[in-house]
């Protein structure tokens, strides 16, 4: 596997997730990428095909650095629309993959899980075609705006660099606490 490649060339993102992330990059050089892709303007509830988000991200990062990747995944969770209330950390965790799948479709389109190991405290495994910074600033943006005590710390770690997407591996880890 690799990181900007989609698992399967038949894989699709709604227009929706990709008018979010293009929200959060609010990168203006975004209407040439699509251009040179064929898209004239990315419609709501219209399928296109996952690898154009990955290269306008890929462009992105190539750009600004995986730091760019860390405040785009930072922005999502204020950006995207949820199926759901979400009152709680493990609220925003367990709504991650129902609302990838929402949002992609196809062969291996990619999938969050979470095991719980402590009341607060999660280790996350994302089998994504998206670099682990975009990731990390999902995680780390959720537990900010969801933890109980908006006064205590909390982390997030990328733990399992063996198994790392960029470097031929399969699946990211994370370590989740609050």
């Amino acid at each position: 596997m690799a990181v900007f490649q989609a698992f399967h060339p038949n894989n699709e993102t709604l227009g929706a997730a990709i008018m979010a992330m293009i929200e959060a990059l609010d990168y203006h050089g975004i209407d040439t990428l699509l251009t040179e892709r064929g898209i004239d303007k990315i419609e709501f509830e219209t399928w296109y095909p996952q690898q154009i988000e990955l290269d306008i991200m890929k462009h992105t990062a190539e750009k600004g650095g995986m730091m760019d990747m860390i405040a785009v995944g930072m922005k999502i969770p204020d950006i995207v629309e949820y199926p759901m209330e979400i009152k709680t950390v493990i609220d925003a965790l367990t709504m991650l993959d129902a609302g990838y799948q929402h949002n992609h479709r196809g062969e291996i389109t990619g999938s969050f899980s979470y095991e719980l190991i402590d009341t607060n405290h999660v280790q996350m495994t994302t089998h994504l075609p998206y670099p682990p910074e975009l990731v990390y600033g999902i995680l780390y943006r959720l537990v900010q705006k969801y933890r109980p005590n908006m006064n205590a710390p909390f982390s997030v770690q990328y733990v399992d660099h063996d198994h790392d997407i960029r470097f031929g591996g399969e699946y990211g880890l994370y370590d989740v606490k609050w």
